[in-house]
């Protein structure tokens, strides 16, 4: 104020009360501080102003999120994270692990939750968002198991039912070592006894072991004829 002002008042916004000033005014929102002043003579001066607009207590909006892959995978997962553009601090985390400065695709080798946060130019910080990797599956299915419907010796064919793992996608077997690998779809008759082998992949193309299962108790070979001899080495009048 003038040194001669003997009467010193402010007010904040237009429809602020004029308050009488004794020591700087704390502006916590954004507005108009004006100012006013009067000397002994009762003059009063032109009113001055300032506009306070550089506050800004409004936090960014969270990060987004968007993986490469959301199909089951054995491999890799690539996230990308979106910021807001009036940030100046771009940050992210994996599980507990510590903030680090973002600088591009997060790549994640085995299920995690990414987090993200951002801060701008005043250091308001928003809020953290996340994104949880549940698609990476590095575990094999379990093995394939058989059930013949006659295992004692028989003459008829055998029935083989393959019970393949819940997480399997893909089933097959075949017959014989050399046999080609074929789409389960149905039990497998077997006419002669061999050897059935089986394994599975699941949705992420994880592999499980091969299983064998071997039919040995077809028995189609009929026994051999009997031998009838007579005993004529002395004479009789017995049947013989």
């Amino acid at each position: 104020y003038p040194n001669d002002a003997t009467v010193k008042e402010y007010k904040l916004g237009d429809n602020g009360a004029w308050t009488a000033y004794s020591a700087p005014v704390v502006v916590t929102e954004n507005a108009t501080v004006y100012a006013r002043s009067a000397d002994a003579g009762g003059n009063v001066s032109a009113i001055a102003s300032l506009v306070i607009g550089n506050i800004n207590k409004v936090p960014p909006s969270g990060a987004s999120f968007l993986p490469s892959l959301t199909d089951p995978t054995q491999g890799t997962v690539s996230v990308s994270i979106t910021y807001p553009a009036n940030v100046v601090q771009r940050q992210y985390r994996i599980d507990n692990g510590a903030w680090t400065t973002y600088a591009g695709p997060v790549v994640v080798s085995d299920n995690a939750t990414v987090y993200a946060q951002s801060v701008d130019a005043v250091g308001n910080v928003s809020p953290v968002t996340s994104y949880a990797v549940t698609n990476i599956d590095h575990v094999a299915p379990v093995d394939a198991q058989f059930a013949a419907d006659i295992t004692d010796p028989t003459n008829k064919d055998v029935t083989v039912t393959i019970v393949f793992p819940a997480d399997a996608a893909t089933k097959e077997y075949k017959l014989g070592a050399d046999g080609a690998w074929t789409a389960y779809g149905a039990p497998v008759l077997m006419s002669d006894n061999g050897t059935l082998f089986a394994r599975s992949a699941d949705a992420a193309g994880n592999l499980s072991n091969v299983t064998q299962y071997a039919v040995a108790n077809i028995d189609r070979t009929p026994p051999a004829n009997a031998t009838l001899a007579v005993d004529t080495t002395a004479p009789t009048n017995q049947g013989v």
